[in-house]
Order: structure tokens, then sequence, then C-alpha cells
């Protein structure tokens, strides 16, 4: 996401500058910063300056850091040595092109101006920003949504490693404090998940909106062939968030715990992973709590926090506790049991 951000930017900053010295004749007395940054223009320049030197920082940084933690630890050191080689060579082609361009002895009149040349720099940086949003194999819409959350609300996320050690079918068990759990349980996972919302809930008008930008299964009572989707769902190895109250607690702690996380885990051979949501509850997107005073936009007095607990279900991964014996309705009292349990354990750590 900040690449995507740093060449949107690098294309607005050099399409500014490259329009405002597009009509200006250059300087016949040399002129120092003071006298530059006095002059109508001066001031602008320098900023758009400054901001291609920032967008720079913000496109090139990241990039690199992705480069070796997305490489393969077997062949790591060939693709950073790969990655610096093609930049050397697109700098000295660049620069050639860029000298080219320009050289009125070989174009005569239809050598190009530096205003021009900012001006292509600002189209093509449109055009990659485009490309990148395109093909990038992260999504840019958890990337905001996980600078939000650390930028803000402080966000501190705790036992990612029982996510990733849960095995490839897992189903995320989350306690409801605010309309904010599901957006925060999606930054949890590299892989997109699959939310299972209260039908209710799915058809208000202002949380339809976003329904476009995850996968939603809208779960009604009367229609329980919906949990026969989000079986295959899970089978198919895409990851499940489920809040196992049904609904936003009211009481500030965690309320009844329905058997729905367990009868899907039953189905799909799956593993159910809890994780506890704290801070959250403090905004205004959280249904009110009857003299909890009032929320505040943003917690200043604690930090945002997200626990991932050990797994349980059946044993995927090392660490978890195994469901006892008795079939499929054992199991799912199993995890209808262990859930509470495990939440209750981390309020009082």
């Amino acid at each position: 996401m900040p690449t995507v951000v740093g060449a949107v930017l690098l294309g607005l900053f050099a399409l500014d500058l490259g329009w405002a010295t597009y009509s200006l004749a250059p300087a016949t007395i040399p002129m120092g910063a003071a006298g530059v940054l006095a002059s109508p223009h001066g001031l602008r320049i320098a900023i758009d300056l400054a901001g291609l030197a920032i967008s720079g920082g913000l496109f090139i940084v990241p990039s690199f850091a992705a480069v070796p933690a997305w490489a393969g630890a077997d062949h790591r050191a060939r693709v950073v040595g790969a990655c610096n080689v093609l930049n050397a060579g697109f700098m000295a082609v660049g620069t050639v092109v860029v000298g080219l361009l320009q050289n009125e002895t070989l174009l005569g009149r239809y050598a190009l101006s530096t205003s021009t040349l900012f001006l292509i720099i600002g189209i093509t940086s449109q055009v990659v920003a485009i490309a990148i949003a395109r093909t990038m194999p992260t999504s840019a819409l958890r990337d905001l949504l996980s600078i939000v959350f650390r930028a803000f609300y402080r966000l501190e996320v705790k036992g990612l490693e029982n996510i990733e050690k849960a095995g490839p079918r897992i189903i995320i068990a989350l306690n409801h404090v605010s309309f904010l759990d599901a957006a925060l349980s999606a930054i949890l996972m590299n892989k997109a998940p699959v939310f299972a919302i209260d039908y209710g809930i799915a058809q208000r008008w202002w949380v339809k909106p976003f329904l476009r930008f995850a996968h939603v299964v809208p779960l009604d009572p009367l229609k329980p062939i919906l949990i026969r989707s989000l079986v295959n769902i899970v089978r198919a190895g895409d990851p499940l968030v489920i809040f196992p109250e049904g609904r936003i607690t009211v009481t500030g702690s965690l309320m009844k715990v329905y058997d729905g996380a367990g009868l899907i885990a039953d189905k799909s051979d799956a593993t159910v992973i809890p994780v506890r949501i704290t801070g959250l509850e403090r905004t205004p997107l959280h249904s009110a709590v009857e003299g909890a005073g009032a929320p505040a936009l943003v917690p200043q007095d604690h930090r945002d926090r997200a626990r991932a607990g050990q797994a349980h279900g059946r044993p995927h991964a090392e660490g978890q506790v195994s469901p006892p014996g008795g079939g499929r309705r054992a199991l799912r009292d199993h995890v209808r049991s262990r859930v509470p349990y495990h939440f209750n354990r981390q309020h009082r750590s």
C-alpha cells in the first residue's frame, strides 16, 4: 500500500511541477534561495521538489523491504542481487534516454523541455501505480486498514504464530465488541478471509457498501443451508471469521457463545482459533454500554489489542488442546466450552 501511495504522489507532484514551470522563462540573472522562494512560483516549485523527494522514499523503501521478505529463503540472496542489477540497469538506461530526449542537436525543435519531461513522468507514475495495485500479492485495502489501526489505535497483535501453525483449514472465532472487529480481523492473516455475519446486520443500508470489499456470507436462521456453504468454504482452504456471540456485547464482557463455530469445524475438519479483542469497545462504533461513559474516537489511555490464542478442534498444530472422544456432538460442546474459557483466561492475564 505505501508503494502505491508513493507512486500516486510522485505522479501528482511531477505533474504539478511540470505545469508550474511549463510557461516560465529562464532567469536572466542568478538568484539565491531566498529570491527563488520569494518569486511567484518559487514556493510552489520548492513544495513540489520536496514532495517528489518524500514520495520517492515512500515508494522505494517499502519496495526494497518487500523484495527480501517475499523471496524464498533458499534464493533470497539471488533475488536481492538481481533486483540491484535491474535497478542499476534501469537508472543507466533512463539517464541515457532523458539525455537523448533533451538533445537539441539530435532532435532539433522536437527536443523535450524539462517541464515536458516532468509531465511525462507524472503520467507514467500514475500508470505504474495502477499496475502495482493490480499485480502486488498483498491487498491494498488490508494494508490501508493495518496503517489506520496501528497509527490511530496503536494496535498490538499477539499470538500470530498460533494462526500460522494451525493448519490449512482454520476458523477465527472473535469476541464482538464493535463494528470495527471485522476490519481488524481482516489484517490478522495474509490470506483474505471469509466473514460470517448476521443477516440483519448485512441488510443495514450503511453496512451494504462495505460488503463489496469482502467475501461475506450472511447467516439467516431460516436458511440453515448457508451453513453448508460455510463448510465448503472452509474445506476449500479459505479462512473463516465468525463471531460466536452472534451480536455485539451489551454487557462489556463475553456473552453467550453459540456452537456454530464448533459445528462448522466438525463438518469441515477445521481448527478453531479464539481471538480476543480489547480496546475497540471504547470507540463510537461500539454499541454503548449503559454506565460506561462516552466512547472516545481514538482511545488515548490504552492500546487496542488482538490476541490469538491456541487452536482448539481437531489436532492440526502443536500446542493445541485436543478434543475428547465421543463424536461430533462432543467436538461441538468442547469448542463451545473452550472458546469462552480462553477468552476469560486472556482477560485475567
